[in-house]
């Protein structure tokens, strides 16, 4: 005589190990997932970065100098880009959540990655993780001060801040042109 063995569901070892991959898989994508955000978020605000760059070259080459004030340039700032109240002669914006634009009295444009600081200039300064820099053809020692002998000028560049493991992923996967 035959027995009938009919399962009508699955056990709770079956039901466990599902759910172990399940969690081993998450988290193996999850940091990952992570990075790919931030680069993405990265590369939405670059596009911002070299136009302020070019606005300033065109400014700098009809005025010989470099603005001060982003709303002196002739480009319109993104919506999600608001102005932060600062007490330098810098501009500086909070771009969505992340990061926050500066631009010097030299000329240098300068996107700080510091989720929940925008607001603050000073205190994303202190955490950011990484920076990403636009420096200027006409920059020299006479107009950029300090900055020229440190190899600011005439490159494009992403500096790890705070030795963040995130911002050094971020850096090492721009090659700037």
């Amino acid at each position: 005589m035959k027995k009938n063995n009919t399962r009508r569901g699955f056990t709770l070892i079956e039901l466990l190990v599902v759910v172990l991959i399940i969690g081993i898989l998450a988290a193996v994508a999850l940091p990952q997932y992570k990075v790919a955000v931030v680069k993405s978020r990265t590369k939405a605000i670059l596009p911002i970065l070299s136009a302020i760059q070019r606005a300033q070259e065109v400014y700098y080459l009809n005025n010989g100098e470099y603005v001060k004030n982003i709303q002196a340039l002739d480009i319109q700032m993104p919506a999600e880009c608001t102005a932060t109240p600062t007490t330098t002669p810098n501009t500086n914006w909070a771009c969505g959540n992340d990061f926050h634009v500066v631009t010097n009295t030299y000329g240098a444009v300068t996107a700080n990655y510091c989720p929940g600081y925008n607001n603050d200039v000073y205190s994303c300064n202190d955490h950011r993780d990484f920076s990403i820099r636009w420096a200027f053809d006409h920059c020299t020692q006479e107009n950029c001060g300090k900055e020229a002998s440190k190899g600011y000028p005439k490159e494009r560049l992403c500096k790890v801040r705070n030795n963040s493991v995130l911002g050094t992923k971020i850096c090492n996967s721009f090659v700037f042109n």
